[in-house]
């Protein structure tokens, strides 16, 4: 284990360079030190955690399994020291009118960016939001500073490292008020005989659902496959079809629309919700007022419900 009362932290930078790279000189060129620094800040590194970290595979260093697991975290911890130090730089949210552009789909939109929104107008604070799609290649533009900030399922982005989560929720089920076969709690059996909603924006065929039913040997039957969740309930409300959603957006639609939660017969499926950044925007402090404007707003709606 570490000693973090010994351990210089400055190593963290060299450390997430080098995982990034894959590479000493490459590293060394990012960090703008000189080769030889960098192999004795490796060495050093090698020491404290007792592991080779990176290994010579050819003509690049690969991870080590260690190196792997500790990639993320070493992410988040120089994001949240860039953080903790860019919000002393002052941003003011009721003078600066600064607009954010932000991806989000519909979902994001309505769990994470329509509680921002509410305690906006109630602080009245002054920036915009300009809510875009997601698209095939957002990655790229993300880390190119196109856009303020990603939001969506953590599984999509696990791949990323500058990320944070933002919200937590669980899958919950969906049916018409007067659905008349659909109870609070219906059986393996009563859930697959119904016709079911998938949302589905990436045009993918399966779900959390569907996979852990082919585990078990079993299937249902997908009547309709949506790109936009919004749409779902008005559908649900007027027909025999069902589905599985976030139970956060299942509350709002009981209240807006003739429907109704059920607990479908599955295990529990949590996910959280996360925000991503470009690694150069890690210092900017209205970046960083956003990012902590976003959590508040979830928790505020979260204890409301």
């Amino acid at each position: 284990m570490v000693n973090i009362r010994t351990f210089d932290l400055n190593l963290l930078r060299v450390l997430a360079a080098l995982l990034e790279t894959k590479s000493v000189s490459r590293a060394a060129r990012l960090l703008g030190l000189s080769q030889p620094a960098v192999s004795n800040a490796l060495s050093r590194l090698r020491n404290a955690f007792g592991d080779p970290l990176l290994v010579r595979q050819g003509h690049i260093m690969q991870p080590t399994p260690l190196a792997q697991t500790l990639q993320p975290r070493v992410h988040g911890l120089l994001d949240d020291i860039s953080t903790a130090l860019a919000v002393q730089t002052g941003f003011d949210p009721d003078a600066d009118d600064r607009r954010f552009r932000i991806l989000a789909n519909d979902y994001a939109t309505a769990t994470v960016l329509a509680p921002f929104i509410a305690l906006k107008a109630r602080k009245g604070w002054k920036p915009m939001l300009e809510v875009l799609p997601f698209e095939d290649r957002f990655l790229p533009r993300l880390r190119d500073e196109d856009y303020d900030l990603a939001i969506r399922d953590d599984w999509a982005l696990r791949e990323w490292p500058h990320r944070q989560a933002v919200a937590r929720d669980h899958l919950t089920g969906l049916a018409r008020r007067d659905h008349p076969r659909i109870g609070a709690a219906p059986t393996m059996a009563q859930f697959l005989a119904e016709r079911h909603i998938l949302i589905s924006p990436s045009g993918q065929t399966t779900g959390l659902v569907d996979s852990h039913l082919r585990q078990a040997g079993l299937s249902r039957r997908i009547d309709l496959y949506l790109p936009h969740i919004l749409a779902a309930p008005a559908i649900v409300a007027a027909s025999d079809l069902v589905m599985c959603l976030s139970h956060t957006l299942a509350i709002q639609f009981e209240n807006s629309h003739a429907v109704r939660i059920f607990h479908p017969p599955l295990p529990r499926f949590d996910f959280e919700m996360s925000m991503a950044w470009s690694p150069r925007k890690a210092r900017d402090p209205a970046l960083a007022w956003l990012k902590d404007a976003l959590r508040l707003a979830v928790q505020e709606a979260s204890t409301t419900r």
